[in-house]
């Protein structure tokens, strides 16, 4: 990943919001934010970058050291958002996903529960509980496969058969 200023490289419609760093569904809210309220000629340049393998140039935000602006993410979204943002970046980047993988599919994760716990709208779905065996926790979407078998009265598939995927799924899609 090559960094530099967003100066003479792009207008500000043709910079890229990566939702994997700011969060799912903010690209419309950043750019739409960018467009009513930066002003380039009294705030911090903002900070560019070209990621291998993807098209275009990436907003990573602006250098607000020695300003009187905060962060980028923390003054569009919030300190607490942008600290769980941070934080779930720093994962990406050491390519540690948040939650569980699933032992049915191996395909999905989940947030295992932790008693008080707040959750948030774009943390991975709970965990079901498995009709197999009643006491392993797995994805929501197994659970709601696994549902669905029971409900039809079609037997479901041991644990030792797990892995489960859709055949020709190529472990996307759903069971």
């Amino acid at each position: 990943m090559e960094g530099r200023s967003y100066e003479g490289l792009a207008s500000l419609a043709d910079i890229q919001v990566d939702e994997r760093f700011w969060g799912n569904g903010s690209a419309p809210v950043v750019k739409e934010w960018l467009a009513e309220n930066y002003d380039p000629d009294t705030m911090p340049t903002l900070q560019v970058a070209s990621i291998a393998g993807r098209e275009g140039v990436w907003l990573l935000g602006w250098n607000s050291d020695g300003t009187e602006y905060e962060p980028l993410l923390t003054l569009i979204f919030g300190e607490q958002y942008a600290r769980r943002q941070l934080d779930r970046a720093q994962a990406l980047a050491a390519h540690v996903e948040p939650g569980v993988v699933c032992p049915r599919c191996h395909v999905n994760r989940y947030m295992p529960y932790v008693p008080g716990q707040v959750r948030e709208l774009d943390d991975p779905a709970p965990p079901a509980l498995s009709r197999v065996d009643n006491a392993t926790h797995i994805c929501s979407q197994c659970g709601d496969a696994e549902a669905m078998n029971d409900f039809a009265g079609l037997p479901l598939p041991p644990k030792e058969d797990w892995p489960v995927v859709v055949p020709g799924s190529f472990g996307q899609g759903r069971l």
